[in-house]
């Protein structure tokens, strides 16, 4: 067993590793490594040649990290690792994997008193040599033969020098040494001035250093500048990737564990408090006093702990007009003194009323329903965008938080309105919302949801401790159905924001979606302990509920949401639940009651939407008439978003209306050219469903291969494979089309209370019946018989499964 190295500095290779300081060095210049990687090279450098077990890892770096998928997570961090060392596991020079064990380090480990510069600069040793003395065996039989380059390495313990045999000088004459002092001085002189100016230029923070945005004291009197100036603040420090800024939500959490009231304005000293229960380095603190008709604005960044100014900037601003413009370019200058690159500034730099707005009545009811949002009031929160949009007309980012409510109320006609407007003003406005501003505009406008996918991607790279794009990207990975990669984008968001509903929902739904309900549930479960739930929240418990036949836990849930905003979302659920447990009668009235909380709330597009799923529904059970009804009311209710005319034209197809199905079709394949899921999932289902009426299911199938890829998605819901399913029983194609249903019953969680479930699990009873085997097929009704033992009895769909039941059950 190889001697525990405990030095501060150790060294392998070109590199160094500075404990103390948590940094890796390549010939002593830095290395980017992310915190987890960095623990995990600490970990392997204590005990190097012996296998680190994965169980070890997760003990020590993950161990109340309840819903992150620690195997994943782990592999993800060596990866990372093995990239900053230029190391490869199938060649390692440094990191071994240990089969399913863990992982070992392989290179010889050295201890030092110094860093690497200065233990080099005493040793007088190149830049990629390890010195021979402090050297530490890493393990034995290394596959790299380093003779050549570096001394030997005696295994377990240190290295032996022999003395080297005394050297004769000869004495510089009188001349050559006065010369040499002078040159030593001028040197010395030189090394000194080189190491104040290093010392003065230190910057004060770093990319990893959080901040805390305070609150502006406002002497003036006038209520416009009350979260205007922190609005307006926060946005020109997070367009720049330099700076990472400590969410609202989380600082109002804090101020309630100080027994503070959460909405109390922050400001100094609180402040600081605040910034050390946080773990942030400096908070920015702002101020504006009126001086006649002038203002005067004061920023000062300070030191958490110790309170000393970090750097600070006053301007005047000769009028109201001309506050917003002195604000940039006073947090210009203080982003320079507090250590971003004159680079970063230039590149990052949108004027102040470009990047928010020129009208400061616009910006304070900006960051009302920004406040009000973060706080998961999503309804309540368009009034104060409304407002925003209204005082200044050019708001884009207002427009596109518009946009992006009016997505989330299920309200697409209104949300592609927004969204537009937005885009088109998205020139002047700062790096990060244009990335904000494009991303909705392929996710909610467009429909281009490739698009979406490269710009959240992108604006992760560029900011890469921005929770945002990591939660949307997890949100657009589950609506595609790519859930493993949707789990690890919302744990990302959830890491770097654990305070906002928003990245819990998220993962919360992503888990359960995979079929993971446990996991998903202890999600929501916290939430609701944290007291930040929301009728999605209670929604994705009653459908967990569901699916594990937990009547009790499905009537929490329904109990929690009356009386509620939103309660008609709550009310849909249970009419889906109630139309898969083939109770048609209950789940039409509960379906009305939902149509109606909706409209209360002026949702009209929504009750349309709900109205079609329950058309579907019904066409899909056999109930023509009333699927016919439902079509009816649906348009009577509101005119049917553009793209609501594909779920229409999905009904239409099944119940023969090929003609205005198909025109439907050809109109919406015009009108949204690169929307993904009506090129690619909708209107497949239209073309299959009307070749399977005409008796064609060869050509149903092949409309639907395009699906393929969003088989898991959201749409379809399981849809994709029923019709499926259907075109290879009609083709008489009984093995496929029995895959095709088993893939239902396979996947729940995709949409744990659609009727596609109990219908797949009467599809797989009649393709085992079709292959001949009885035996199965009768197992596959009788459990279709248990899910709708509360079934309506004059259910037709029921009615013909018991008479093909009863017809296997005869000799």
């Amino acid at each position: 067993m190889s001697d525990p190295v405990t030095s501060r500095f150790l060294r392998f290779g070109v590199f160094e590793l500075d404990l103390g300081a948590r940094e890796l060095r390549r010939n002593g210049l830095k290395v980017k490594l992310q915190d987890r990687p960095f623990e995990i090279l600490s970990i392997l450098l204590e005990t190097p040649g012996e296998v680190v077990s994965r169980e070890e890892f997760r003990r020590r770096i993950w161990p109340a990290d309840t819903f992150v998928d620690f195997d994943h997570s782990l592999n993800v961090s060596i990866k990372k690792l093995r990239d900053a060392l230029g190391d490869v596991a199938d060649n390692p020079r440094f990191i071994a994997t240990a089969g399913s064990r863990g992982y070992r380090f392989i290179a010889p480990v050295g201890r030092a008193t110094a860093g690497a510069g200065e233990q080099r600069a005493s040793e007088g040793l190149p830049e990629d040599r390890t010195p021979s003395d402090n050297v530490v065996s890493g393990a034995t039989g290394s596959a790299r033969d380093d003779h050549a380059t570096r001394p030997s390495v005696i295994p377990h313990q240190v290295a032996i020098n022999t003395p080297p045999a005394p050297v004769t000088l000869t004495p510089f004459p009188q001349k050559n040494r006065r010369l040499l002092g002078g040159l030593s001085l001028a040197v010395a002189v030189v090394l000194t001035f080189l190491v104040v100016q290093r010392l003065r230029s230190k910057p004060a923070l770093n990319e990893t250093d959080l901040i805390l945005v305070t609150d502006f004291v406002n002497t003036t009197g006038e209520p416009v500048f009350d979260g205007a100036m922190k609005q307006a603040l926060s946005v020109k420090l997070s367009e720049s990737p330099f700076f990472n800024l400590a969410p609202d939500f989380r600082v109002r959490q804090t101020l309630g564990l100080m027994g503070r009231p959460p909405e109390e304005r922050v400001v100094l000293p609180v402040a600081r408090d605040i910034c050390q229960r946080l773990g942030a380095k400096a908070a920015v603190a702002g101020s504006i006093m009126g001086l006649g008709s002038r203002y005067v604005l004061d920023l000062d960044a300070v030191n958490c702990l110790s309170g000393a100014s970090l750097a600070h900037e006053q301007v005047t601003a000769q009028n109201k007009d001309e506050v917003l413009p002195a604000l940039g370019q006073a947090i210009g200058s203080l982003r320079g003194k507090l250590g971003e690159s004159l680079s970063s500034i230039q590149k990052f730099n949108t004027p102040i009323e470009q990047a928010t707005t020129s009208s400061l009545a616009a910006l304070k009811a900006y960051a009302e329903g920004d406040e009000k949002r973060a706080q998961g009031q999503e309804l309540e929160s368009i009034a104060a965008y409304k407002l925003a949009v209204e005082l200044d007309p050019n708001f884009a980012i207002a427009y596109v938080r518009l946009g992006a409510v009016y997505a989330r109320l299920q309200e697409p006609a209104l949300a592609d309105e927004y969204l537009r407007k937005g885009f088109e003003r998205r020139e002047h406005v700062s790096e990060r919302e244009k990335l904000y501003i494009a991303a909705h505009y392929y996710a909610d406008s467009t429909g281009d949801v490739p698009s979406a996918i490269q710009t959240y991607e992108l604006w992760r790279q560029v900011y890469p401790r921005d929770w945002i794009p990591a939660n949307n990207l997890g949100s657009t990975y589950t609506l595609v159905g790519r859930l493993d990669e949707a789990i690890e984008a919302s744990q990302a968001a959830l890491r770097l924001n654990p305070d906002h509903i928003l990245p819990y929902y998220g993962l919360a739904r992503a888990f359960i979606r995979s079929g993971r309900f446990a996991e998903g549930k202890a999600v929501c479960e916290k939430t609701i302990a944290d007291k930040r739930d929301t009728t999605d929240i209670h929604g994705l418990l009653f459908v967990v509920g569901f699916a594990e036949r937990d009547q009790a836990a499905m009537q929490r849930q329904a109990d929690w949401a009356k009386g509620k905003p939103r309660e008609g979302f709550m009310l849909m659920w249970q009419a889906w639940a109630a139309t898969s447990l083939g109770q048609i009668h209950k789940a039409r009235e509960i379906f009305q009651r939902a149509r109606e909380a909706v409209l209360a709330e002026k949702m009209n597009e929504f009750a349309s939407s709900i109205t079609l799923d329950e058309a579907e529904f019904q066409v899909n059970l056999g109930n023509v008439s009333e699927a016919r009804a439902a079509l009816a009311l649906a348009y009577r209710l509101a005119p049917i978003p553009q793209r609501g005319q594909a779920d229409a034209a999905i009904v239409m197809a099944r119940l023969g209306d090929h003609a205005r199905a198909e025109e439907i079709s050809e109109k919406l394949s015009k009108q949204f050219p690169l929307d993904t899921f009506i090129n690619y999932v909708k209107l497949p289902e239209v073309r299959a469903a009307i070749a399977m009426d005409r008796k064609d299911p060869a050509r149903a199938i092949e409309a639907l291969e395009v699906a393929a890829p969003y088989d898991l998605g959201s749409p379809p819901d399981l849809m994709t494979f029923y019709y499926r399913g259907l075109a290879y029983l009609q083709q008489q194609s009984a093995k496929q089309a029995a895959a095709e249903f088993k893939k239902i019953l396979d996947h729940q969680g995709i949409a744990a209370t659609s009727p596609a479930i109990p219908l797949a699990q009467l599809g797989l009873a009649r393709a085992n019946a079709l292959l001949g085997d009885a035996p199965a097929s009768r197992r596959e009704y009788e459990k279709l018989f248990a899910l709708w033992n509360n079934a309506d009895p004059d259910l037709a769909v029921l009615k013909d499964a018991r008479r093909e039941y009863a017809r296997l059950k005869a000799p």
